[in-house]
């Protein structure tokens, strides 16, 4: 009888993994939330939904299989440190850099998290004497600092 609430919980915890990204708002989970941060569909531009947010999360919830199938802790934490690093490759690889570091979550569920005042296009204050970015709303953070540090060297006198 304890191991069914045990499942339960599991359950629950694998609902709330692949949701987490939809559950403060439309493309927003709790952390995302906190940073400014916000979850798009790279063509639409449009803040990820809940079936965005399942295909986004579905490599980490596969982690949870063996715990399901009733396999010990070191085993689903083993299953956990696979796909933590499979994400970590694919997000480091020179492809994905033009994309914004997307991880293998993004690239299946075709979604970026990008700055929410990006995603929003709220005004920002921009200084005086310098030009608006030409940069693609989508560009990474990395990419955005990178042409406001030429802006400035090329502003100085």
């Amino acid at each position: 009888m304890a191991r069914v609430h045990l499942r339960a919980g599991e359950l629950i915890g694998a609902a709330l993994l692949l949701t987490s990204d939809s559950l403060f708002g439309p493309g927003r989970s709790l952390g995302k939330r906190l940073f400014g941060l916000r979850t798009l569909v790279v063509k639409t531009q449009r803040p990820a939904g809940l079936r965005q947010s399942l295909a986004r999360n579905v490599v980490f919830a596969l982690a949870l299989v063996p715990a399901l199938a009733g396999a010990p802790l070191p085993v689903t934490l083993g299953a956990l440190a696979v796909i933590l690093a499979l994400e970590a490759f694919v997000a480091l690889q020179p492809l994905t850099r033009d994309f914004g570091r997307r991880r293998l979550g993004d690239l299946l569920a075709g979604t970026q998290v990008v700055d929410a005042s990006v995603a929003l296009r709220l005004p920002h204050s921009i200084p005086a004497r310098h030009e608006p970015s030409r940069a693609a709303p989508l560009a990474s953070r990395a990419a955005r600092n990178r042409l406001q540090r030429k802006t400035a060297a090329c502003a100085s006198p």
